[in-house]
């Protein structure tokens, strides 16, 4: 089978992704893009990358156009951007967010927009051992915090607890919206949760970890879990359900993104208006929330 040009710039992209990630950047910009109309390249966060998925398949049965998604999490997403390597990004914070954490100047996203598009609860997983069912949110912000370590101190077996969950230097919108929820902010600051943990970069591994560790407990985005992991706790008596996430009863969510420069928007355009069509929203409520906040 031949490979189509847009596979071998993939191919040629995705091996330069080490380097860059290492602080370096190849010279991919030197590339040529003569990808055909009928294909949109993108790239981004690791767990926005499922809903992605699901809107791919979707708008390529509608219009044969592909959406070919690339899972390379935000940082890499960004620098791709800046390049012009991608037509668009898919990310879990929005781009004022991400130029400041990756200190870029105000000149290079200056004709940047963000548009929010999908919400995604995150759960809270532990071990399918565990007797315990329900976590007051106080109750999850002292475990993540340190401040409990054994879960009969919250009413559960004497087990010591064993947290995991992605590492802080992640540039992940779960962790974020977790923190924010939970151990929240002093003097304006994001505070950070308990050093006390074993950190694994995406969920297959945390979700090994709790299935195989009867006292662990993590977090991640309801679309990355899997029931081979463990069972989900409610939080406040209320389970991440599409009834409570939307009358505000469960209080933990994480809101994608789509971020494109005004230059690409005659490519992408065409998807946006998708996404924002009734059929383009039941394809994102499949999995997710449809959270669309303006038109394009």
């Amino acid at each position: 089978m031949k490979l189509k040009c847009t596979d071998i710039i993939f191919k040629l992209l995705l091996s330069g992704l080490v380097t860059m990630v290492l602080g370096g950047f190849p010279a991919i910009s030197a590339i040529a893009r003569n990808h055909s109309e009928k294909e949109i390249l993108t790239a981004g966060c690791k767990t926005a990358y499922f809903l992605m998925k699901d809107l791919e398949e979707a708008y390529r049965l509608k219009t044969n156009t592909k959406i070919l998604p690339k899972r390379t999490g935000n940082r890499v997403a960004v620098k791709l951007l800046v390049a012009g390597d991608i037509d668009f990004a898919f990310t879990c914070q929005p781009h004022e967010n991400l130029a400041k954490s990756n200190n870029l100047a105000p000149q290079q996203v200056k004709d940047w927009h963000s548009v929010r598009i999908a919400r995604d609860p995150v759960v809270v997983v532990i071990n399918l051992q565990n007797k315990m069912d329900n976590l007051t949110k106080n109750q999850l912000t002292d475990i993540f915090s340190g401040k409990i370590t054994n879960w009969k101190d919250v009413g559960g077996d004497d087990l010591e607890v064993k947290l995991t969950y992605q590492d802080d230097s992640i540039q992940s919108g779960v962790n974020v919206v977790f923190r924010e929820q939970t151990v929240g902010r002093i003097n304006g600051e994001l505070q950070k949760l308990s050093h006390n943990a074993v950190r694994f970069p995406g969920p297959k591994k945390r979700g090994a970890f709790i299935s195989q560790n009867p006292g662990s407990i993590t977090f991640m985005g309801l679309s990355a879990y899997r029931e081979r992991y463990g069972k989900i706790l409610k939080i406040n008596n209320a389970a991440p359900t599409r009834e409570n996430f939307i009358n505000g009863s469960y209080p933990l969510a994480a809101t994608y993104y789509i971020i494109y420069d005004e230059n690409k928007k005659s490519i992408v355009e065409p998807f946006f208006k998708y996404i924002s069509s009734k059929e383009g929203q039941a394809a994102i409520n499949i999995n997710f929330l449809s959270d669309i906040e303006t038109s394009f």
